[in-house]
């Protein structure tokens, strides 16, 4: 996990700002966006966090997306798909 405070904790070219004394970020989200790539491929990027850390990680999702990251997410959870631009559903292999 990596810690920041109240400050933010930078992680390649974004700094991230909470409310929260220390903001935790799973190691595998932040080794994807430490390079600042134009692409980032999530596969239930919050899938066994807690909601409030998964809610985090969303938000930071929405403001890479903002600075003209893509981000395409895959997930279950319609809330984190609500995060999204647009949204693709696939039923059964196809897209519906």
């Amino acid at each position: 996990m990596i810690f920041g405070g109240t400050n933010g904790v930078r992680i390649g070219g974004h700094t991230t700002h909470c409310l929260f004394s220390i903001f935790i970020i799973p190691i595998n989200t932040a080794r994807a966006i430490i390079a600042s790539p134009k692409l980032l491929l999530a596969d239930e990027p919050t899938g066994n966090l807690h909601s409030s850390q998964g809610e985090e990680i969303m938000e930071l999702f929405r403001k890479l997306n903002e600075e003209g990251m893509t981000i395409v997410q895959v997930t279950h959870s319609e809330k984190n798909a609500s995060y999204g631009k647009r949204i693709v559903q696939l039923r059964d292999g196809w897209v519906v």
